[in-house]
């Protein structure tokens, strides 16, 4: 089998709060500080699901620098 499936309660910064488990039923039980939602919302995530390249880019080139420096 290539995906067991699994179950598992996730933390807003993706450790583990209880899991993974395979195979078996069970229920997970797991206390969240729900302070943390807040403190990992103002995380970039530069690679993982927000990372979106077809709307972000960012460019810097020395001649756009040289003249902004220029007009001050």
């Amino acid at each position: 089998m290539i995906e067991r499936g699994g179950s598992a309660i996730i933390a807003p910064d993706g450790r583990y709060l209880a899991g993974p488990v395979f195979d078996e039923e069970t229920i997970l039980y797991a206390t969240l500080d729900l302070q943390e939602i807040e403190q990992e919302s103002m995380t970039m995530d530069v690679s993982g699901h927000y990372s979106r390249p077809d709307l972000f880019q960012m460019k810097v080139t020395a001649s756009d620098r040289n003249a902004e420096c220029s007009k001050r």
